[in-house]
């Protein structure tokens, strides 16, 4: 009945909603655990670059001291009392870059684009830096591919006429054309391998690549 027909119409759109809404939801959990890596990252970066530029200020005074007619054995002491700060546990072990990598990789396929869509401009361009150095190390090509795509389809006209991303968006366009070549000669090779697989069945079988034409044909005019 029409009555029948509406109450299911009804309930189909109110599905749709609540899938909408779920997915909604999903997505901004996925933007909000990206940013809360960069965010991590970030502060780890930070922290080892902070203790590198300490390590090098006290070694060059070490060979200054050395150097000197007058060595100081405080200098090598403090090399010595530099040590390197702990990891974040949160990392879980991981480097910085794979660490967001993670992070990423853990979005549904299908929630990707609406999370990356909510990134704020800013964490867009963090992110986007990250994703150069995993092409550069061809750290889950394929991923990193979409992302970059869809950040800079997203946020094409601000970068542009960002000066602090222009660098970023360089590297990319090169590294971006390798990384595309090389999942293209993947596949092309692929490819070859499974007709070569599949040439060597058939005669393993004793069957003729003509021979199953042949009958392919004859069935379809047979119908």
């Amino acid at each position: 009945s029409f009555g029948g027909a509406a109450a299911a119409g009804g309930d189909a759109d109110a599905n749709a909603a609540a899938a909408a809404g779920r997915r909604t939801i999903e997505s901004v959990s996925a933007a909000d655990a990206i940013i809360d890596a960069l965010d991590v990252a970030a502060h780890e970066a930070d922290k080892i670059d902070e203790y590198e530029q300490e390590l090098r200020t006290a070694q060059a005074a070490a060979a200054a001291a050395a150097a000197s007619s007058k060595p100081k054995k405080g200098s090598m002491q403090a090399v010595a009392l530099l040590k390197r700060p702990p990891a974040n546990p949160l990392m879980l072990g991981l480097a910085a870059d794979a660490y967001v990598l993670r992070s990423v990789a853990a979005v549904r396929a299908n929630d990707l684009e609406q999370a990356l869509l909510l990134l704020p401009f800013n964490d867009a361009l963090r992110l986007l830096q990250w994703v150069s150095g995993w092409l550069a190390q061809g750290s889950q090509v394929e991923l990193s591919c979409r992302v970059a795509t869809l950040l800079l389809r997203l946020h094409h006209s601000q970068l542009t006429a960002t000066p602090s991303a222009r660098q970023t968006l360089v590297d990319l366009h090169k590294r971006l054309r390798a990384a595309v070549q090389g999942l293209r000669d993947t596949m092309g090779f692929n490819i070859a391998a499974l007709k070569y697989m599949q040439r060597l069945a058939q005669e393993n079988a004793g069957v003729d690549e003509g021979d199953v034409v042949k009958a392919a044909r004859r069935q379809l005019l047979a119908a």
